[in-house]
């Protein structure tokens, strides 16, 4: 007898191991403790400036020399 006329035949025995398997993984996965994301802080710089009608580079340029 071929596996597929096994679970053609007996389709109440493979519909509960499939729900037997899926309800074990959803089990193991609550129980699961790990933590995938570390705590991590990212930097933030705010440049707040205030020339009128400059382009970007020109204040960047200028905020880079003070800076540095």
């Amino acid at each position: 007898m071929k596996s597929s006329d096994l679970v053609i035949d007996c389709f109440i025995a493979t519909l509960m191991v499939v729900l037997l398997i899926l309800l074990l993984g959803m089990v193991s996965l609550s129980c699961l403790n790990l933590n995938l994301f570390p705590n991590m802080s990212f930097p933030i710089t705010v440049v707040i400036t205030g020339y009128e009608e400059v382009g970007s580079e020109k204040i960047e340029n200028i905020k880079i020399f003070w800076v540095r």
